[in-house]
């Protein structure tokens, strides 16, 4: 029988951040105001109503090598902003699991345009949650200006994140899975590494 799973109350607090929240929002904070960001957590419907499913990135070289290392399959967010707090979100549930944060920042021009690049990840099993997040100056008004793009790698890591974000089970296999595993075996993992991580 399928036990509902316990979700934790919240995922953070603008007072109470993880470690790869509190990077995402600091990376911003010396150019825009970060104090209106709130969590959006818990979630529901389907994830694909979220997330798309894409088959790479045209980002830098960098980004795309740790990607591959991160696994295959990949998923972004469909409504992708600056300041996202599906991002916030996902990246403290990524770190309630145990992910592991590498984050990488560069300046560099493009098209004669400078730009500065912070690259962040949270590797989790197969994969992990991937940030980038790009600011340059616009043309006419010389005012700060950002992009960003969030993306989930690996099957099993967009599964596990999904269900503990709230999201419906994905009753189908996944393109990159070899078999679909059973919606009871995505929760009990989720629990074990609730347990193990946040003890």
């Amino acid at each position: 029988m399928n036990t509902p799973l316990d979700r934790p109350k919240a995922l953070w607090t603008p007072i109470n951040t993880t470690p790869s929240v509190n990077r995402y929002l600091n990376y911003y904070g010396n150019e825009f105001a970060t104090d209106f960001i709130k969590p959006n957590y818990p979630y529901e419907g389907p994830a694909s109503k979220t997330f798309r499913k894409i088959s790479n990135l045209d980002y830098s070289r960098d980004w795309e090598r740790r990607l591959e290392e991160m696994g295959n399959g990949c998923w972004a967010v469909r409504r992708d902003e600056m300041l996202n707090p599906l991002t916030a979100d996902l990246l403290a549930a990524a770190d309630l699991l145990g992910g592991v944060q590498h984050r990488n920042s560069s300046s560099a021009a493009y098209g004669g345009m400078g730009v500065d690049e912070s690259i962040q990840c949270v590797y989790l099993l197969d994969g992990g949650v991937g940030v980038v997040i790009r600011f340059y100056e616009d043309d006419r008004t010389n005012s700060v200006e950002a992009s960003e793009q969030t993306t989930i790698r690996g099957p099993r890591t967009y599964r596990v994140l999904t269900e503990l974000l709230g999201f419906d089970w994905i009753n189908r296999k996944l393109p990159e899975e070899d078999k679909r595993p059973t919606h009871e075996e995505i929760q009990e993992q989720v629990r074990s590494l609730l347990l193990k991580n946040n003890q």
